[in-house]
């Protein structure tokens, strides 16, 4: 059951945490059997009631929800409850990139150049995509991330790379601004220029370049037993080459990780997409499936454990049933008057609804036609017959369609009491042609034609040389003002004297 209903969502357990908030499995359950799994992040109880994390908290939603991209975690939705905020995230089945390189370790499966670079590919076009957003009025809102770290980049299962946790990001028109002696992000993977306060997107391309040199070397670059000597190596050490603990980098490789660290911002990749790019070009990148085989063969139980878990929350929202396949029957609409709704029917059908095809069971809708509002709905159901039905049904057609045509044009077209009788030399006009489908349903959900009073006949033009006259038809015969008669299931009978 779930922990809490915030307003459309229903919140269960936590399934990850972080310094600020977690992560709670989430279900939105809408009409129409519509349903979404999704993942709400809860701001921790003791800052829920700090002002200053409740505005950074909203900043972050504000700001994630203008990027629109597959490798950002997409922001759907912000809920309040009892003082509280949640955020409602795109829930992706997978797991960070730091537990993804620990697992490994542990397990000793160091992953391939190829999938690195794929990941990397993904995150920072995914940085790119945040570094080019806009605001309402199509202004640039210009985001640094400041936190890029393997904790806020996840891998899917389907093979592709995400950006989240926008918390600490500087934007144009944040409310919440970095006060003076404050720090924001992670030391270890902070450019030089973040320790004096400036930031732009080419800071985030530094932080980026430390995650590719860790995951190429399944080691930390600048670590140390205080932050005194993180500080060292950051701001003075040389920076070793990846090269020195994996050999498998290849040279051009090497070149562009190097270039990322560079401590001279105007010496790195300008945006997070030229990296991408250099990335691309130098290393076979390794396919979605590829790289969505490794999250699931290194995540192993734990995403195991979660996949299981999100299934039963699916089957409890929906009442313990399965209702991905459900069947729901569509409304009619009244409002939309003289239309016919058909499902799966022929054209034959709905054309002629006196015609009964063999291996075919017929049902119209006798109510819509007695209170005049042409709504009809007709069902076929499927038999064993059913194929051989097809070529009955495509003669009827042809058939049945000249005979509706010639019984419209005579209505149409019918002399006066005192047209003269037709000849017997006289030329007979062509057989109609076979209507197409689409034209005999056409035909079926117009109103039934009311014979109109004859207009007297429009002469030619002096000047236009006249036409050979055409006989016109006889007048119906007695009886046949109706030439059909509606049984007590509605289904029209044509009379065969008026045919």
């Amino acid at each position: 059951m779930p922990s809490r209903v915030l307003g459309r969502y229903a919140m269960y357990e936590q399934f990850a945490a972080g310094g600020m908030a977690t992560l709670h499995y989430g279900r939105l359950v809408g009409p129409a059997g519509f349903s979404r799994t999704v993942a709400i992040k809860r701001l921790h109880a003791h800052l829920s009631e700090d002002p200053d994390f409740v505005a950074m908290f909203v900043d972050e939603a504000r700001l994630a929800a203008r990027i629109h991209h597959p490798n950002v975690i997409q922001t759907l939705d912000v809920e309040s409850s009892e003082g509280e905020l949640f955020v409602v995230l795109d829930y992706v089945h997978g797991d960070s990139l730091s537990r993804l390189l620990r697992e490994a370790r542990r397990l000793g499966e160091q992953p391939t150049p190829a999938i690195i670079g794929t990941i990397l590919f993904d995150s920072l076009e995914g940085l790119h995509a945040a570094h080019e957003a806009l605001d309402a009025k199509g202004e640039p809102l210009e985001i640094v991330h400041r936190d890029v770290s393997p904790h806020n980049l996840l891998v899917g299962t389907d093979g592709v790379a995400r950006v989240l946790d926008f918390g600490v990001a500087k934007a144009r028109g944040r409310a919440q601004a970095t006060g003076v002696g404050q720090l924001k992000g992670k030391l270890a993977y902070m450019a030089p220029e973040q320790l004096r306060g400036k930031v732009t997107r080419r800071t985030d391309v530094f932080a980026a370049s430390v995650v590719l040199w860790e995951a190429l070397t399944g080691t930390r670059l600048f670590k140390g037993d205080d932050e005194g000597e993180i500080l060292d190596k950051l701001l003075l050490q040389e920076i070793p080459s990846p090269r020195q603990y994996a050999p498998d980098v290849t040279a051009e490789l090497e070149e562009v990780v190097m270039r990322g660290l560079e401590r001279e911002p105007s010496r790195r990749f300008a945006t997070a997409r030229e990296m991408a790019i250099a990335i691309e070009k130098h290393v076979t990148l390794a396919t979605p499936i590829e790289v969505g085989s490794f999250v699931a063969r290194i995540g192993g139980t734990t995403l195991a454990q979660r996949a299981e878990r999100v299934a039963e929350i699916e089957v409890e929202s929906s009442g313990g049933r399965d209702t991905s396949a459900e069947d729901h029957t569509p409304v009619e609409l009244a409002h939309r008057p003289r239309a016919a709704s058909v499902t799966g029917a022929t054209a034959a059908t709905v054309a002629f609804p006196g015609l009964a095809l063999e291996g075919d069971r017929t049902t119209v809708d006798k109510a819509a036609e007695s209170t005049g509002t042409g709504l009809a709905t007709v069902s076929e159901a499927s038999g064993p017959r059913r194929r051989r039905a097809n070529v009955v049904r495509a003669a009827w057609l042809a058939g049945g369609a000249s005979m509706l045509a010639l019984a419209l044009f005579a209505r149409v077209h019918v002399g006066t009491e005192h047209a003269p009788a037709p000849s017997a030399s006289a030329e007979m006009p062509p057989p109609p042609q076979a209507a197409s489908p689409s034209a005999a349903a056409s035909v079926a959900a117009a109103p039934e034609p009311v014979p109109p009073a004859d207009p007297p006949r429009a002469q030619p033009p002096p000047d236009v040389p006249r036409r050979k006259a055409v006989a016109p038809l006889a007048r119906p015969r007695p009886g046949c003002a109706t030439p059909y008669t509606i049984d007590a299931r509605g289904v029209r009978h044509y009379k065969p004297e008026c045919i």
